[in-house]
């Protein structure tokens, strides 16, 4: 189901007023636009791709304040 939402270009500047989707896929994929001009803003004054660059886009992609793992035994199930 589909409901009202704004859409912000580059600048921040309301551009779009139409569509919310209520599937978190589709609401995830709608973030990835904003994220990765700010991503590309940062790399352009800083040519360099850090850490807490990667959490800034994944923050704002997902819109919560997740960050890296820092618990211990955390291990891959299925490791090579």
């Amino acid at each position: 189901m589909e409901r009202n939402h704004l859409l912000y270009a580059k600048n921040g500047e309301k551009r779009v007023a139409d569509k919310k989707f209520e599937n978190p896929a589709i609401k995830e994929v709608i973030s990835y636009k904003p994220a990765l001009w700010n991503g590309l803003e940062d790399i352009e004054k800083r040519p360099f791709i850090s850490t807490n660059l990667c959490i800034e886009l994944v923050q704002s992609i997902k819109k919560n304040t997740a960050s890296i793992r820092t618990t211990p035994g955390t291990a891959l199930k299925y490791a090579l």
